[in-house]
C-alpha cells in the first residue's frame, strides 16, 4: 500500500489532471452506440462516481472462519490457497467506448470506464491482496498516467465467472475486452502484477480516492495493473467485448489467485 520513486506533489498534479481527463473522457463515450440487453433486464444510464477523500473511515472486518479461510466484507479468502473471491457486477457500458479499468469498487469514481464493478472498497481489496501473500515491496508503480514502462510487482491470475442459462460460465478476466485494430491480447498468463496502490499526503489511499481495483492503462492509483499495460499511447485502444461479456447489470464473480514464481 505503499508507491516507490514517485514525488508527492507529482501525484497531487496527477489526481486533478484525472478529474479534468476524466470529465472529458466521459462527455466522449455518450457518441456510442449502446448495447442491448438482453429482454427484461435493467440497464442504468452512465453515472460518474464522486471521488473519495481517500482516508479510511472505518477499518477493514476481517472474520477468520478457521483452516487459514477468512472473510473481509464480501469478499471470501483462501490464505493456504492464496486466492480470494468477491461479487460484483458488469457495468452499464456504450459499445465502442473507451476502457481503462478492468475493475472498480462500487460507486467509484473511474466507474464510466471501467469494465466491472465490485462489492468490495479498495482498503478492504487491498487487504486481501496482503493476506493472500501478496507483498509491495520492491514494486514498480507507474510514474504517470500512460506510463509506458513495465510496471513491477508479485504477479496474479485474474478470472471472472457468471451463470448463464443456467450454466457457469468463467473466462480470464482479459476475455471481456477487446484491442482496437490488428492487436492481440496473447500471453495472457502472469500479465497481472500487484502494485498496491500509492497514499497521497499521509493517509489518503490513491485507490480509493478513484475507486480504482485492477487496471490496464499504467494508473498510479490502481491496486493492481497489468504489467504490460494496454493502449498507453492510443486513448480509446481498449474496449468492452460484446460478444464475450455478460450483459449489462450481471452479476458474477472475480477470482485473485497469487501465482507463485
Amino acid at each position: 500500500m505503499k508507491g516507490e520513486n514517485m514525488s508527492e506533489s507529482r501525484i497531487k498534479i496527477t489526481a486533478i489532471a484525472y478529474i479534468v481527463f476524466g470529465l472529458f473522457a466521459f462527455s466522449c463515450t455518450v457518441l456510442a452506440e449502446v448495447k442491448t440487453p438482453d429482454a427484461g433486464q435493467a440497464v442504468m444510464p452512465p453515472q460518474i462516481g464522486e471521488m473519495d477523500d481517500g482516508l479510511m473511515k472505518e477499518k477493514p472486518r476481517v472474520e477468520d472462519l478457521g483452516g487459514g479461510k477468512y472473510r473481509i466484507g464480501n469478499i471470501q479468502l483462501d490464505k493456504k490457497a492464496g486466492r480470494f473471491s468477491l461479487p460484483g457486477a458488469m457495468l452499464y457500458y456504450e459499445e465502442g467506448g473507451p476502457i481503462e479499468y478492468m475493475a472498480v469498487m462500487k460507486g467509484g469514481f473511474k466507474s464510466y470506464e471501467s469494465v466491472l464493478e465490485m462489492d468490495a472498497n479498495a482498503f478492504e481489496f487491498n487487504l486481501a491482496c496482503i493476506l493472500i501473500g501478496l507483498d509491495a515491496k520492491g514494486v514498480r508503480l507507474p510514474e504517470y498516467h500512460f506510463d509506458t514502462k513495465p510496471v513491477e510487482g508479485d504477479a496474479v491470475d485474474i478470472r471472472v465467472s457468471w451463470e448463464e442459462k443456467g450454466k457457469r460460465v468463467e473466462v480470464d478476466l482479459l476475455d471481456l475486452v477487446k484491442l482496437r485494430g490488428a492487436a492481440s491480447k496473447d500471453d495472457k498468463k502472469q500479465v497481472w502484477s500487484y502494485t498496491g496502490s500509492t497514499f497521497i499526503e499521509g493517509d489518503r489511499y490513491f485507490a480509493q480516492m478513484n475507486g480504482t481495483l485492477i487496471g490496464v492503462v499504467h494508473d498510479p492509483a490502481s491496486i493492481i495493473e497489468h504489467r504490460l499495460g494496454l493502449g498507453l499511447e492510443q486513448w480509446g485502444f481498449v474496449f468492452i467485448d460484446a460478444e464475450r461479456a455478460p450483459p449489462i447489470g450481471t452479476k458474477l464473480e472475480l477470482t485473485v489467485q497469487r501465482v507463485n514464481q
